[in-house]
Formats: structure tokens, sequence, C-alpha cells
């Protein structure tokens, strides 16, 4: 059986935390950037990491900056390191899905201890 991963092992995670503590530091700030942009991400938190990333720059770009052949390269290797992630995400809540065990209710217990007993459709008349 796999160990899960915790989004504090997420390469995804721990590069997104590496930008932030990069601050002012350009060439801190552009490395940690790169290794963010290309890591895998391995939790839903590592993939929604990335995708805000990608919203960030689509919102840049929507205001009029123009991509550059390796800016258009970062962006494709971006979606598709995402779209990696959930991928990976969704076959292991299949596995999980699939592993666990069918739940088949049956009739409920009564107070008293006894079966439970179907009710008729229709009340009998008192006599």
């Amino acid at each position: 059986m796999k160990k899960q991963v915790t989004p504090s092992q997420d390469s995804a995670v721990i590069a997104l935390n590496r930008v932030a503590a990069a601050g002012e530091d350009d060439s801190k700030y552009l490395a940690a950037i790169v290794e963010f942009e290309t890591c895998r991400a391995l939790t839903a938190q590592g993939v929604r990491a990335k995708r805000n990333l990608e919203r960030s720059r689509m919102a840049t770009l929507n205001r009029g900056d123009a991509l550059t052949a390796q800016g258009r390269m970062m962006m494709e290797h971006l979606a598709h390191t995402i779209d990696d992630g959930l991928a990976r995400l969704t076959r292991e809540a299949m596995r999980k899905r699939r592993s666990q065990p069918t739940y088949t209710p049956g009739p409920l217990p009564t107070p008293g201890g006894e079966p439970a007993v179907r009710s008729p459709k229709a009340a009998k008349p008192l006599d």
C-alpha cells in the first residue's frame, strides 16, 4: 500500500513556499518560480497552487501582455503539469472508491430485537 502524500511533501507546495520566501531577491525568485512551474503537483493543494499561477498569468495576458516563445513553452508546461496532477488525483480517488466494500442495507432491527416485518401497503380496518 502506498503512503499518502501530504501537502507538506508536495513538491508544488514546497516550491510555492520558496517563491513566497524569495521576497525581493530576484535571483531566488526566478529560480523558485521556474521550479514551481515545472515541478509535479501531488496533492489537491499543489494542483490548486499551480492553477492559481496559471490564472494569474492568463489575467496578465488578457490585460495586453504578449507571450514570448519561452513564455508560451512555460505556459504549456505549466498546463501539462496541472493536467498530470489532476489525473493522478483522479486515479487515486478511483482506487479508494474501488477498495471500499459496497454497503447493502438490510432490514432495520426493531426495539425489541425481533427482525423487522414489512408493513402492509394498506392499513387493516379497525373493528
